[in-house]
């Protein structure tokens, strides 16, 4: 920085000498020079944003010199479509968006000619546009929430209603462009709302609100896996169904599709009463094996009807295993029967199978799909005594 200084200092030294002798010299005016005792300045700083598509028009302002003056074109690029003319008018449609940056340059009508230049620059917006195509419906008596959008143009935006009407309890938010508020009278409200931009540009268009009269069913759960289910069963799963509205509800019917699935409660037809919940159960008895799906619809007077419960289930066929077991006879002349002894392990440990003493035969039928057993036998003495086990046999049960 000290390299830069030393210099500066002295050429401002060599101006203030030399001032007296240079009086009326004319120098070449730099870009946004500051210039003094009624020196030619272009005042203009900044010039107002346009729209695409849209007649633009700003003038050039400049002070001191000798007017008229004259406007030129220094350097850079105007927007397509517009042009500056010798007055210094600006104006055109524009036919591209984007920022412009450009410098004009004004010159007046004094001899020599005196001359100034200053760098400004116009941004061209796309036209605004509502994006938002529909509204969601709404409930009586119910907070509702909905947000229009728009795009383009010049932000911020405002919003304002210009015909029709909102449902009553609703309110358009003029900065965000939000509808809210709780409805208090169902039917269909149509309306007009416009968005204008920062350079008021605008857009509007129609829109509709339907509230409805807040009769609405729920289901809990609102869908029910009966998972596997041995053919020729039956399994059963409770589910609710609530009146979550406003207004008394009267369910008529119930259409229960999937031949495998039944429905039991209340008998229909039944009124709920605003908040009142009806508990009833779905059965699920498979007669083939395979997946099944189904639904239970429960057909009413609320705005929601028909309101669905779908049900799924898979019907299966174990096939059941059990493990025959046989040995010899004890040498022993005393004995009065045997105990059999089954483990999940080799060597143990064991629990005994049976309740009372057995022959030379024992058929275990507790087993297990995918498990392997080890089984051992004792013999019983008539005084009671119990023999060491036997020699280990192994069964291993299929998975299925």
């Amino acid at each position: 920085m000290k390299s830069h200084q030393k210099p500066y200092v002295l050429l401002l030294m060599l101006v203030t000498f030399l001032l007296p002798a240079c009086q009326g010299l004319v120098s070449e005016p730099t870009e946004d020079s500051i210039l003094s005792n009624g020196d030619l300045a272009v005042t203009t700083d900044t010039l107002p944003d346009g729209a695409l598509a849209t007649p633009y028009a700003a003038t050039l302002q400049a002070q001191g010199g000798t007017p008229p003056y004259t406007w030129a074109l220094d350097s850079g690029t105007l927007p397509d479509g517009l042009s500056l003319a010798t007055t210094g008018d600006i104006s055109g449609t524009p036919e591209q968006e984007g920022n412009f940056t450009f410098t004009a340059e004004v010159s007046d009508s004094s001899s020599p000619k005196k001359k100034h230049k200053r760098g400004l620059a116009i941004r061209i917006h796309s036209a605004v546009l509502i994006e938002t195509t529909t509204l969601p419906d709404g409930t009586v008596n119910k907070p509702y929430s909905a947000t229009l959008t728009a795009s383009g143009g010049a932000t911020p935006y405002k919003w304002n209603l210009i015909n029709g009407t909102l449902p009553p309890g609703l309110d358009l938010s003029t900065p965000k462009g939000e509808i809210s508020g709780t409805p208090s009278a169902s039917g269909l409200f149509s309306f007009t709302v416009q968005v204008t931009d920062n350079i008021d540009q605008t857009d509007s268009k129609n829109f509709s609100i339907q509230v409805l009269d807040g009769s609405e069913l729920t289901l809990q759960p609102n869908s029910i896996s009966f998972g596997d289910v041995e053919v020729g069963s039956i399994k059963t799963k409770p589910f609710a169904l609530t009146n979550s509205g406003s207004v008394t509800v009267e369910v008529t019917q119930a259409d229960i599709t999937g031949t495998s699935f039944t429905l039991d409660g209340p008998s229909l037809p039944l009124a709920l009463a605003a908040g009142e919940t009806a508990s009833f159960s779905a059965t699920f008895s498979p007669d083939t094996e395979g997946g099944s799906a189904g639904s239970i619809s429960f057909v009413s007077d609320a705005d929601n009807s028909p309101t669905t419960l779908s049900l799924s289930g898979n019907g299966v066929v174990t096939t059941s295993h059990f493990v025959d077991l046989t040995w010899d006879a004890s040498p022993s002349t005393n004995v009065v029967g045997y105990n059999v002894y089954r483990g999940t392990e080799s060597g143990g440990p064991y629990t005994k199978l049976n309740d009372f003493l057995v022959g030379l035969a024992y058929t275990d039928d507790t087993v297990q799909n995918g498990i392997t057993y080890f089984y051992v036998v004792t013999a019983v003495a008539d005084n009671g005594a119990e023999s060491d086990y036997s020699n280990e046999a192994q069964a291993s049960i299929p998975s299925s």
